[in-house]
């Protein structure tokens, strides 16, 4: 294994990050419309760096002449690089964990822009706005804190894992290890400060560096600060191998158990650009395979920006927070500010530029992961005992800019710290001899506690003199990889070696490590411990297959039930991705920053589930799988209105569009759910007079609930007379090294001699061949069935195809003859 690290090795080229409030040299991230940019530029992956103007299309020259008159930056020659060159305008589908498709936002459509010299950085994001809708957002710097406290000298003990010595402070996984140690074709995706490759206690399969290309200090495979060495050695050392410690999902000793670790290297800094963080987690989550033939990462000559494959993570740790300064030194708040009409300041707003408190390209990628399947694993963050973050001596701290502890409770597992005696850890009181001197903080969602003190935790640590490979780790840092690590199990135990919708989805695993936590506080939840102390044994118990299901039952849809219906006023400031396009999609028409009225639908939804209910079944409990859900979060509305229905006040609420739904009822065979669904009429006028609208629309988002809404669901089922596991097909196989069938390169051919549009396409499909000779063309979905064929006809150039009864999703158009088998993948909405 580790002669085969060694061609992981990649050199990243040269790019200086720019320290904030400097007036050069600093770059900031933007998403451009992805509709107003030079299709053919983006896909050429010889262009890396050029000019904003030169990225742009027909249509985009002419907003930017729209925007003349706005004359605060000298738009067309600011200096752009991307951020995504491996990923091409066509690719927009990646397969979820359960074998869903995944929908990808234009992340292709994001740049790294140059702040020009004598603008200060803070003053260049303001002015970008006025340039809506060229520009969809724009980000800052960010700071990114582990949230570990000190590593201390050797401990030869993992007291956290079972002990006699502390019985009520440890997570039981001797027990657990008896019923499952960990499958290699689980995926566990460590977002740190790099892995320590050459460690004798740890294998890893492969990775990437996420961090800035000019950082040299922290190649991949090395680890600076043993951060994310440590969190890798309590999810996965290798176990039973004679020396060191053991990982909860190390295996057992054989060579071929054990998860497959994956280093999502973040370097030791702590300055981040939403570049480099949502880079990372957007690659992990991308199946393996959607885009590239993961035989490429064997080539050490090909680096991240010219190559980089989908991982197809399982499982991703993320023990760190990330946010914005109060302040953007060297900005000058009485300097030029704009009077905007909407304000997006929704984290605080201390001191200058708290409008930026927010990223948006992170929040995609959480979503984004999210809908992938992938389970995200979060540290809570830690509060130290008189420090500038601790708000009171109870350590209640709940600061709602940290990302991404803050972001929704369906998104994340967020893990707070134990101390010796399992309870939540407050420094000086719960730790046994050592002091720790910070608090695990409560509220904010927390879900579980788990042992985070120096008193109970020891694992691998990175050391170039290879003398000291071992030590002490504590923190929210430390609990955090505990979880992951049982979640690692529960996968392992449970999931096909496949995509499948037999895979448990993140919303199962939250709910089984919430359900079979240990109670240390008050009876249920509360604000300390969330749900418990993690207990791995009890949370393998509650997958006891066959007789113990958790089951995604086909859709089986009863009924729709418009159930309430009220006309609200709201703005568009969020430009995240949902199903069917999204906001800002090729078929979106609300505008970012317009104030609009629209009729708020409140949806149930009855489905049946009864094929999976015998005689002898006992039904549990069912949940919400948010993962596949399309229904929204409400979306509240506070415009005043007399008896005669004219408005008397105008106050315009955000609109939210976080995937949500929630369980009215169910039966032993039925449950009934209800989400949000937006029909948009109306658009407020420019200036917001009251009463006075422009456009008149007819526009649903997500999507027409008469058409095809879905809020999904998991039923948890208990039957001892069953012998076998309720069976779902596989999508995809889920190869440590994946490659796809040869003729089917997602990665589009330039072949300029024929021609599949219009991509996306609905009713028609239209193929225009230059040069027709015998062959065939035909309509492949993504399960590789033919869906339509037609022979060619010489002489013949253009052909038609009525695609209207075609399910939404990925397809291939392939064109077989004299010449070969060439492909072009496009989009059925």
């Amino acid at each position: 294994m580790k002669i085969l690290l060694l061609l992981f090795t990649f050199t990243l080229t040269s790019i200086q990050y720019g320290a904030i409030g400097q007036e050069s040299s600093v770059s900031v991230t933007v998403r451009l419309n992805h509709l107003l940019l030079d299709k053919e530029v983006v896909n050429d992956p010889e262009i890396r760096n050029l000019k904003v103007g030169d990225l742009l299309n027909d249509k985009g020259n002419e907003e930017l002449l729209i925007l003349a008159d706005v004359q605060l930056l000298d738009f067309s020659e600011l200096r752009a690089r991307k951020m995504f060159p491996q990923l091409h305008t066509s690719d927009s589908i990646s397969i979820g964990r359960q074998g869903n498709e995944v929908r990808m936002p234009p992340f292709w459509a994001t740049f790294s822009i140059e702040v020009p010299n004598g603008i200060k950085e803070f003053d260049f994001l303001r002015r970008l706005k006025k340039y809506y809708p060229l520009v969809i957002y724009s980000h800052p710097h960010y700071e990114m804190e582990f949230n570990s406290i000190t590593n201390d000298t050797l401990f030869n003990q993992q007291f956290a894992l079972n002990s006699d010595s502390v019985p009520n402070a440890n997570i039981s996984i001797e027990d657990a290890w008896d019923i499952e140690t960990g499958e290699r074709f689980i995926k566990v995706g460590v977002f740190d400060t790099g892995i320590d490759t050459t460690h004798e206690d740890l294998e890893v399969l492969t990775g990437f560096g996420y961090y800035n290309e000019n950082s040299s200090s922290n190649p991949w495979g090395f680890d600076e600060t043993s951060h994310g060495t440590a969190v890798a050695g309590i999810i996965g050392a290798k176990r039973n191998n004679g020396f060191g410690i053991a990982g909860i999902a190390g295996g057992d000793g054989q060579d071929t158990s054990g998860v497959s670790l994956l280093d999502f290297n973040y370097g030791a800094g702590s300055v981040v650009e939403p570049e480099f963080f949502s880079t990372g987690i957007i690659d992990a989550a991308r199946s393996p395979g959607s885009y590239y033939d993961w035989t490429s990462v064997l080539n050490p000559a090909l680096t991240y920006y010219s190559q980089s494959p989908g991982y197809g993570i399982y499982i991703g740790n993320h023990s760190y927070n990330i946010r914005r300064s109060n302040a953007l030194p060297g900005d000058d708040p009485n300097g030029l500010i704009f009077n905007d009409s909407l304000s997006i300041d929704i984290g605080g707003g201390d001191g200058p530029g708290g409008e930026y408190d927010d990223c948006f390209l992170c929040k995609e990628s959480f979503l984004f992961s999210l809908q992938n399947g992938v389970v995200s694993v979060v540290s809570r963050g830690n509060v130290e005992i008189g420090g500038v973050n601790n708000n009171d001596p109870f350590g209640t701290y709940s600061n709602p800019e940290k990302l991404p502890s803050a972001y929704p409770d369906s998104w994340i597992i967020s893990v707070g710290a134990s101390g010796d005696d399992g309870e939540r850890l407050i420094g000086g009181v719960n730790t046994g001899s050592v002091n720790e001197g910070w608090f695990s903080p409560q509220g904010q969602n927390i879900d579980v506690i788990a042992p985070g003190t120096k008193a109970l935790v020891v694992t691998t640590r990175a050391d170039t003199s290879m003398n000291n490979t071992y030590a002490r780790f504590n923190g929210t840092s430390a609990a955090a990889p505990h979880v992951t690590g049982v979640a690692a199990l529960l996968l392992s135990k449970y999931n096909k070696n496949c995509y499948s919708e037999i895979n448990l989805d993140p919303a199962d695993v939250e709910y089984i490590i919430q359900e079979s936590a240990t109670d240390v506080d008050s009876i249920g939840y509360d604000i300390n411990s969330g749900w418990g102390r993690l207990h791995a044994k009890a949370a393998i118990d509650m997958i006891d297959f066959p007789t113990l299901q958790v089951v995604h039952p086909h859709d089986s849809l009863l009924s729709i039930n418009f159930v309430e219906t009220d006309t609200i006023s709201f703005t568009v400031d969020e430009t995240l991705y949902n199903f069917m396009g999204g906001p800002l999609g090729d078929q979106y028409v609300p505008e970012n920053g317009v104030d609009y009225r629209a009729v708020r639908e409140k949806v149930e939804l009855e489905y049946y589930f009864g094929d999976y209910i015998l005689d002898s079944t006992e039904l549990l409990d069912v949940w919400v799988r948010h993962s596949q859900t399309n229904s929204l979060d409400l979306t509240f509305d506070t415009t005043a209105v007399d008896t005669q229905g004219v408005t008397l006040l105008l106050t315009i609420d955000t609109f939210d569009i976080t995937p949500m739904a929630e369980i009215v009822s169910f039966t032993d065979t039925t449950v009934k759910l209800s989400g949000y669904y937006y029909h948009f009429i109306r658009e407020y006028d420019q200036n917001g007079v009251t009463g006075q609208f422009e456009d008149t629309l007819d526009y649903w988002y997500p999507i027409n609930p008469n058409t095809s809404p879905k809020m999904a669901y998991s039923i948890y089922i208990r039957d001892s007379t069953l012998l076998e596991r309720y069976d779902f097909i596989c999508d995809s196989p889920n190869v440590l090294i994946d490659s796809l069938i040869p003729f089917l390169e997602l990665d589009e051919i330039d072949d300029d001699l024929w021609q599949v549009y219009p991509n996306p396409a609905n009713d028609r499909l239209f193929v225009n061949v230059e040069k027709s000779e015998q062959g065939s063309l035909e309509i492949m979905n993504i399960e590789g069935s033919i869906v339509n064929l037609v022979p060619l006809i010489e002489g013949k150039r253009d052909y038609e195809f009525d695609i209207r009864n075609l399910v939404p999703g990925l397809y291939f158009t392939i064109l077989k003859d004299a010449n070969g088998i060439r492909t072009k993948k496009w989009i059925k909405l």
